[in-house]
């Protein structure tokens, strides 16, 4: 194929990829979005936080995140498939470019109408047979052109918007003036938060044994609804406050009217999106729509947001204090988790949906008491927005009701009802569980694993043994999907940092490290402070075992990496517990008697789980119990 030609194709392959592109959002198509959730969900399943998704918004080019026609434009005339005359504002596309790059004079001012008739024409003699081979080819060059230069034109036109003015004349609208709404519709979406509610629509969903395809839609639907809340909220009108999510809120960035119609835009594209939902069953669609709008409506959280502001400098009982947050912060929880078992199973029971929606009332009242205990605990820099909001408001709150100890064990009380709701409904569904492990507790649990551990296939039975606490799972440096390579100062630096890191979101944080994790465990505590230390077939030292295990070796010299958590244990001061197999076939026993003598400032617990080896202990029906006796939390849920 000649150069010229071969370029010509290239572009074009390009502009096809480009206008199908540019066909997506002309279109408003939503489906793209979707898949937003998923990477919220595989986010929050892989560490039980979901981290931020800004990027994967920016990917999925949904309209209302990324509706930039001019950029659009201006990319293809760098890349020489658009030109621009200057004087009359005509777009030429690359329909109308020859092989070598100059335009078609042919087409060059070939209207729409003529380009169509003379394609027709030419369809019907090929059509007819008549024509001899050659020109048989060259009417189909002919109409290739033809049929691309409709398309251009088509979609020049698509792209030049017109508004009506007042003296009844049609003018081009300036697309730049609607960069300031989109731009403050993606910052209000993309700048942090914790993703709770689209997690349970997906979480209900897939638990009732649905798609998590279905739940997507519904999923991004509760999570703008919540996007134009906040943006509203913290009007001066209203909250008046100047920071969300650790960055200034909507009305400082774009101005008081863009946030309140970015906010507005938010509200309608919420009901788009469910309307558009890719789900066969009409009656869903409508179900889900009637009851997200009562949510967000006069009955749900517009009326819960009147109540609140109405309550400014009133002194509220606590059965008025929990009627305002059912409305402000609970109805849109509840109605993600009714959504969810709509779009999961149409024909789910009575039963089951009321029990459903008992749950999603405690975990969102629950959710509400600890956002009122994190406001006087933490600073504004760990909240993310102002700190003590709440009481500069003069409003009422559990903690100024309740104080912060019975505020927190009335959130725990909470926690444990809606566990015991999923079990009646018979959805012990491991990411509703993780949802509420990581969302609702104000402790945490930082957990190491051994040297060829993957810490994830621990998720299910922890989020289940400490639904009371954040459970955090370290892989190690190389290990569990993991990337880099493991040395002792790596991993001890690793575990330090994470620890910091925690200490910033928790009031309190435990530590629990098995085999070699246990002397990272270790190390942690004798140059921390953890709440308490739970060390699972621990060893004094690397070096130790090794010399017992090779005696003919000069392991000394061999080993650079010793993991001496003996020498580390006379700084410990956290109530530490050992969990020993019996027939540890890995770490013999006196190796874990020498660190357990090893200890100075505190005496710690020692457990041997009978019947059981290095590898086996955590089968055993006495292991998650002893630790979550250890930890205080009592026997295990139903």
């Amino acid at each position: 194929m000649p150069p010229l030609r071969e370029a010509g194709c290239q572009q074009q392959r390009q502009l096809e990829a480009t206008e199908s592109a540019a066909l997506s959002i002309d279109q408003h198509r939503t489906d793209q979005v979707y898949a937003v959730v998923q990477a919220i969900v595989e986010a929050g399943h892989a560490n039980f936080r979901p981290g931020h998704i800004a990027d994967a918004l920016r990917e999925s080019g949904h309209p209302m995140l990324s509706w930039e026609i001019r950029g659009e434009l201006a990319q293809l005339e760098a890349d020489g498939l658009v030109q621009s005359d200057p004087a009359t504002g005509r777009l030429t596309r690359s329909a109308d470019v020859a092989d070598d790059g100059s335009p078609d004079s042919d087409l060059e001012d070939v209207a729409f109408e003529e380009a169509l008739a003379e394609l027709e024409g030419l369809v019907e003699q090929m059509e007819a047979g008549d024509l001899s081979l050659e020109a048989s080819l060259a009417a189909f060059e002919r109409g290739v052109k033809l049929t691309r230069h409709c398309q251009a034109s088509l979609k020049a036109a698509e792209l030049k918007v017109k508004v009506l003015t007042e003296s009844g004349e049609l003018e081009d609208l300036d697309v730049d003036a609607l960069d300031v709404l989109t731009d403050a519709m993606r910052y209000a979406t993309l700048s942090g938060g914790k993703r709770i509610r689209p997690l349970l629509v997906c979480a209900t969903c897939t638990g009732l044994g649905g798609a998590l395809e279905n739940a997507l839609a519904p999923a991004c639907a509760v999570e703008f609804i919540h996007a134009y809340s906040l943006l509203h909220d913290d009007l001066p009108a209203m909250d008046d406050d100047e920071l969300r999510h650790g960055l200034p809120s909507g009305h400082v960035k774009f101005g008081e009217a863009n946030a309140i119609l970015a906010g507005d835009a938010l509200l309608t594209f919420a009901f788009e999106t469910l309307a558009t939902a890719p789900i066969s069953r009409t009656d869903v669609r409508l179900t889900a729509i009637q009851l997200l709008a009562e949510a967000a409506g006069w009955q749900g959280m517009v009326g819960g947001q009147v109540f609140d502001m109405e309550a400014e400098n009133k002194q509220l009982s606590l059965s008025e204090l929990q009627a305002l947050h059912a409305g402000k912060t609970g109805a849109l929880i509840r109605v993600a988790v009714q959504i969810g078992a709509l779009f999961g199973n149409a024909k789910v029971d009575a039963e089951t949906y009321v029990l459903l929606t008992e749950f999603a009332t405690r975990i969102g009242l629950a959710f509400q008491i600890i956002d009122d205990v994190l406001d006087v605990t933490q600073t504004t820099d760990m909240l993310g927005k102002p700190a003590g909001s709440d009481q500069k408001a003069k409003k009422s709150t559990y903690t100024s009701l309740l104080g912060v100890e019975q505020a927190r064990e009335q959130a725990h009380e909470l926690l444990n009802e809606s566990l015991s709701m999923l079990s009646r409904a018979n959805l012990q569904h491991r990411l509703l569980i993780i949802v509420l492990a990581a969302y609702l507790a104000f402790a945490a649990l930082l957990y190491f694993g051994g040297n060829a551990e993957d810490v994830a296939f621990n998720a299910p039975d922890f989020a289940r043994a400490f639904p009371d606490r954040t459970v955090y799972l370290v892989n190690h440096r190389g290990y569990g999907g993991s990337k880099g390579s493991p040395s002792e100062a790596a991993l001890y630096h690793d575990a330090l940092f994470v620890y910091d890191h925690l200490l910033e979101r928790h009031d309190s944080v435990a530590v629990m490290g098995r085999s070699l994790g246990s002397a990272v465990a270790v190390h942690l505590a004798a140059n921390r402070h953890p709440e308490r230390l739970l060390l699972v077939t621990p060893f004094d030292s690397i070096a130790s075992v090794a010399a017992a295990t090779f005696p003919v070796f000069p392991v000394d010299l061999l080993l650079k990496d010793r993991f001496d958590a003996l020498t580390d244990a006379k700084q410990v001061t956290a109530p530490t517990l050992l969990v020993l197999a019996s027939d540890d076939e890995v770490i013999p026993r006196r190796h874990s008697d020498a660190l357990a003598a090893g200890f100075v400032a505190v005496t710690p617990q020692v457990k041997v789980i009978e019947g059981t080896g290095h590898n086996t202990i955590g089968g055993s029906d006495r292991y998650l119990p002893l630790l979550r006796q250890f930890l205080g939390a009592g026997a295990a849920p139903p």
